[in-house]
């Protein structure tokens, strides 16, 4: 009888995957639990964290599917699974709202001066930020009507985040693989017109998966066609920053500010100089984050579990694994 092995979320599921799946053993991963004398026998494996990168790649031929609860699968070993014909599917889509707001949590920060009056408060200093008109946009309190947000990757974050641009009356540019329109975006580049983007862009939002495309996609010379009041956001993965580029930019004025909740390492180290960065503020990878996180994974698992026990396989967010997501 085959296993499926749940790493992290378990317990709760297991009545639930047993009815669709009868037949396999459902078993949900413990710190006890012997993986090494279950792996052979394992069909599939769905969660994330507990070491599940590893065991992955230590399963033996009989694993055919691994679900992830997470977007990202940079952390698989993708080439050896696709050597063996395993499908990933990941988690894509329950990350738009929250990671939406995150972006606009810092957007918002930053545009109503509320991190100029945290520093203050601390102070205890009663400094409100002067109203400075700065190469067309207020550097320090000003409104989003009228800016404009440069999105790096126009998928379901994207496509979220622009819509909620659209409220607040901004105008929307977005890079993606193709320039064909997209709903609640004014333009699209492809990567080829980035330069582009850069120039136009009052905030620019890097949500892009890390693949070895994208690898330092935002780096020196990107933070130089950005506008020296450009805000950078980056959400998606931090190797697809430059970090160092990053610093420099900060501290030389090249861009005014940068939030990030992503980084590269991860976490950062005791005293890393992104740490004490001028101007720039960081979130420790929760953007995320969700009370409805883990009933949204969930739910892509057991419709892909009654298409792969009908079907023999998967049929909602199959990730590409040459492309990397």
């Amino acid at each position: 009888m085959s296993n499926i092995l749940l790493f992290h979320q378990g317990a709760e599921l297991i009545p639930e995957i047993s009815a669709i799946a009868r037949g396999y053993n459902v078993i949900a991963v413990t710190p006890q639990s012997d993986l090494p004398a279950l792996l052979p026998d394992t069909e599939i494996i769905a969660g994330y964290g507990g070491g599940l990168p590893k065991w992955v790649e230590l399963a033996g031929p009989q694993l055919k599917w691994v679900q992830t609860w997470s977007a990202g699968v940079d952390a698989l070993p993708l080439a050896e699974l696709q050597k063996l014909g395993v499908i990933v599917t990941n988690a894509s889509g329950i990350h738009g709202k929250p990671i939406a707001q995150s972006i606009f949590a810092f957007i918002l920060s930053f545009a109503r001066g509320l991190d100029i009056a945290y520093k203050g408060q601390i102070q205890q200093a009663w400094a409100p930020p002067p109203d400075k008109l700065s190469e067309g946009i207020y550097t320090q309190v000003f409104e989003l009507a009228g800016t404009t947000i440069g999105i790096l990757g126009a998928g379901t974050i994207g496509t979220e985040t622009a819509r909620i641009a659209k409220v607040f009356e901004m105008n929307t540019i977005g890079l993606a693989t193709t320039s064909a329109p997209r709903k609640y975006f004014d333009k699209i580049y492809t990567s080829e017109d980035a330069d582009k983007l850069y120039a136009e862009s009052d905030f620019v939002v890097n949500i892009l998966p890390y693949t070895a495309l994208t690898r330092k996609f935002v780096n020196a010379a990107s933070f130089g066609q950005m506008k020296k009041s450009a805000v950078y956001i980056s959400v998606g993965r931090g190797p697809t920053t430059d970090n160092d580029a990053l610093l420099k930019a900060l501290s030389r004025g090249t861009i005014a500010r940068a939030g990030l909740d992503v980084t590269d390492p991860e976490p950062l180290t005791d005293g890393h100089p992104m740490w004490s960065a001028p101007n720039l503020y960081i979130t420790p990878h929760f953007a995320g984050s969700t009370q409805f996180y883990a009933e949204r994974a969930a739910e892509i698992f057991l419709e892909n579990l009654k298409a792969y026990v009908a079907e023999g396989k998967p049929t909602r967010n199959i990730v590409d694994l040459s492309a990397g997501y």
